[in-house]
């Protein structure tokens, strides 16, 4: 995906880290589709996805960290710390999505009511609305080259990230009540 030996010219590298960039972006939002319509026949397909999200988001990270290396142009910087950032929400989104898959998976594994199921399928669609208002942010800063929109991004994860923990305590707490 990222070609190494282009890593000296600065401005082929960062032309190159945005396509990959682009397409985790584009990774990310095929699987939050396929998870806020979960149902056990794209449950494979979802994991390889979240697999694949992993995998840029690593080859992303290091290839970011090596080109950074080399920048002595402060608009060439910036726009590292765009895809940085960009590179980032998205992992954290890729993380926050194989939660939520390996739960719908542990609701069909334990077999609970429909009830539940239902209410974790809004709760997801609900936490998938979020996570989409993020990625939409994220590619409106980096389309537009804004550095400080990228950055308040972060705040937006950290409160998804909250709102995901809140409802992984809320999911234990009614599947262990319901299996139990």
């Amino acid at each position: 995906m990222l070609d190494k030996n282009l890593l000296p010219n600065t401005a082929i590298a960062l032309d190159q880290t945005d396509r990959a960039v682009c397409k985790l972006g584009n990774t990310v939002e095929e699987a939050m589709r396929l998870i806020i319509s979960f149902s056990s026949d794209n449950k494979d397909k979802t994991q390889i996805l979240i697999d694949r999200i992993k995998q840029y988001r690593n080859q992303l990270d290091n290839y970011i960290t090596k080109l950074s290396a080399n920048v002595t142009d402060t608009n060439d910087a910036a726009y590292i710390l765009l895809l940085t950032n960009a590179t980032t929400a998205f992992g954290e989104i890729g993380v926050i999505s194989e939660e939520i898959l390996n739960y719908h998976s542990k609701l069909v594994e334990l077999n609970v009511s429909d009830k539940i199921k239902d209410m974790d399928r809004k709760e997801a669609i609900v936490l998938g609305e979020a996570i989409s208002e993020i990625i939409e942010l994220t590619v409106i800063g980096y389309e537009i080259k804004n550095v400080r929109l990228s950055e308040t991004i972060q705040n937006y994860r950290e409160e998804i990230m909250r709102i995901s923990d809140f409802l992984k305590e809320r999911r234990y707490k009614r599947m262990h009540g319901e299996a139990g």
